[in-house]
């Protein structure tokens, strides 16, 4: 008997040291381990940088206030405190997906939970009111509802006809929608706001990791979760194995909205499939004496690319579908190692400019007596400069797959005529002729953006300045021209760079950098929305007053 209880109290302790050792969440944000896809907002950092105050200083926003006569509306534009959310704290939205739908999920804290009460009951006067225990619940119809207690809220609507699922089986939005009522809403928003730290998203590391980063917003979606849930791959794509790309894919992201610029730094977490061909074949950095093989000048934008190619190999493989590609390819005596075998995996390109011509045939009545219209049915051509280059691997196999192309040419012949396509040494380039001659003279550039993009197995760089500057060159209209200075005081470039596989994922970040380096980019970015939609406005009112004159004179008072 002694036994018996000396058993029974290791096997409690035992019990009692397994549980305090499960994982717990130590974000406190209530979102549960099976949301597919999250966004959550840093409102004390974002309110640091754009207050109300700003808000309410622009003019797009005194107008909506001025033509809202609803006392409601009203006073929350006055003061958004005023409904009782504490705007200091984290607010979070989720997507829960169901085999046919979706919960889609806001929840917050509640710095007057009376004050939040009387709101709701006024922005949803026809809605029906209960309550359970310290819960209150607003619902309206089987679509959304409202619930709260003294500290948090939860707003859960249904979304039955979200997903695209429904294009492959036979159930319809309104079957869907029987499945989910307004107890099921009430139930599931009362379910979040009692998660436990053991329940929630948070035990995920990489999603306590991405939490824990500095951060404006953070973002969270889970592909594979999104994809199980729907029939695309399960029955569109039964006979592949296309599930496994999606597989423990998941999306983490961390947006910053710093002096100067905007900055997006995540992760893609790889499945188990997808890893492995990852450390198999790991992406190669690409290194500046390649980088500054590219055009110095002029550059709207460029991008270069490493990669090793039997990655791609073994990701065709993996989700079945290599059999399909080497049947398309043996029409022309090719297979899919003959591809692979041919190239490098090193890409470049630059685009450096886009000149428009008029087309030597003018077709259409020109400006007679029988047709007035100005003439504006001229064809142009845009001669696209740019260069393009792909290093080679095996020159026997390259050779194939370039006649397969020239045998194509002629489909093309008016496109193409204008570009040049040469194979040297071990690089294949295509583009207009002097950027191809430049590329392969042997001279290296000092490319000022290679350091900005090299490195890593990817990088991209856009000049905004220089875009903009094209267009402006192009532009008639004054409005476009107010917007296009506007923006060009705005933007400057845009730099993105990754590949890197480290811990299970493929890193990637982006800076968008704007001219003034002083101020935060959310309040930047606040005033640029307001500059454009003057103009927006100021465009119209232009129409308007065009509009009415040729009505007046169309109209003659007699």
């Amino acid at each position: 008997m002694k036994k018996n209880i000396l058993f029974i109290i290791l096997f409690a302790s035992f019990s009692a040291v397994i549980s305090s050792c499960k994982k717990k969440d130590s974000t406190g944000l209530l979102i549960p381990d099976d949301a597919a896809m999250v966004v959550h907002f840093n409102a004390a950092s974002l309110s640091s940088k754009l207050s109300w105050d700003n808000i309410k200083a622009t003019n797009w926003f005194q107008k909506f206030q001025n033509e809202n006569h609803d006392s409601l509306a009203q006073q929350f534009l006055a003061d958004p405190a005023s409904n009782g959310i504490d705007l200091k704290s984290d607010l979070v939205y989720f997507l829960k997906m169901r085999s046919t739908g979706a919960y889609i999920v806001v929840n917050g804290k509640l710095k007057n939970d009376s004050a939040f009460a009387a709101h709701c009951k006024k922005l949803i006067p026809d809605g029906t009111q209960s309550r359970d225990g310290s819960f209150s619940f607003i619902t309206k119809d089987d679509n959304s509802a409202v619930i709260w207690n003294k500290e948090r809220f939860a707003f859960v609507a249904n979304t039955p006809n979200m997903m695209w699922n429904r294009r492959y089986d036979n159930e319809s939005p309104a079957q869907d929608q029987k499945t989910v009522t307004a107890d099921s809403l009430k139930n599931y928003g009362e379910k979040i706001i009692n998660l436990s730290n053991t329940q929630t998203l948070g035990t995920d590391s990489r999603f306590a990791s991405l939490i824990n980063q500095p951060g404006d917003i953070h973002a969270w979606i889970d592909i594979g979760k999104i994809y199980s849930s729907t029939n695309m791959t399960g029955q569109m794509m039964s006979m592949m194995k296309v599930s496994s790309l999606f597989e423990g894919n998941i999306y983490a992201m961390t947006l910053n909205f710093d002096n100067g610029k905007i900055s997006l730094n995540g992760k893609n977490y790889q499945g188990e499939e997808m890893s492995k061909i990852w450390k198999k074949y790991p992406p190669k950095r690409m290194d500046e004496t390649l980088i500054n093989r590219l055009p110095a000048n002029d550059v709207m934008v460029a991008f270069v690319n490493n990669f090793k190619p039997e990655a791609i190999k073994d990701i065709f493989k993996t989700i079945g579908v290599d059999g399909l590609i080497n049947l398309f390819l043996g029409k022309s005596n090719l297979s899919l190692d003959d591809i692979i075998n041919a190239n490098k995996g090193q890409m470049l390109f630059a685009l450096t400019g886009i000149d428009t011509k008029n087309a030597a045939k003018i077709s259409g009545k020109l400006n007679t007596e029988e047709d007035k219209e100005p003439m504006n049915n001229i064809p142009r051509n845009n001669l696209v400069k740019f260069i393009f280059a792909n290093a080679i691997n095996n020159k026997g196999d390259f050779d194939r797959l370039l006649d397969l192309l020239k045998g194509k040419e002629g489909m093309f012949e008016n496109d193409l005529k204008d570009y040049t396509f040469r194979v040297k040494d071990d690089w294949f380039a295509a583009g207009d002729s002097a950027n191809v001659a430049a590329f392969f003279s042997g001279h290296s550039n000092t490319v000022p953006y290679a350091d900005r993009i090299s490195g890593h197995p990817f990088g991209a760089y856009i000049d905004f300045q220089k875009i903009i500057s094209h267009l402006a060159g192009k532009n008639t209209d004054s409005s476009r021209a107010a917007a296009l200075t506007t923006s060009k005081n705005m933007w400057q470039d845009m730099v993105m760079t990754g590949g890197d596989f480290t811990d299970g994922a493929l890193n990637f970040s982006l800076d968008v950098n704007l001219v003034n380096k002083n101020i935060n980019s959310l309040k930047q970015l606040n005033s640029y929305l307001d500059q454009m939609a003057a103009t927006y406005k100021n465009h119209l009112d232009i129409k308007r007053s065009m509009n009415n004159s040729l009505k007046i004179k169309t109209n003659p008072v007699e």
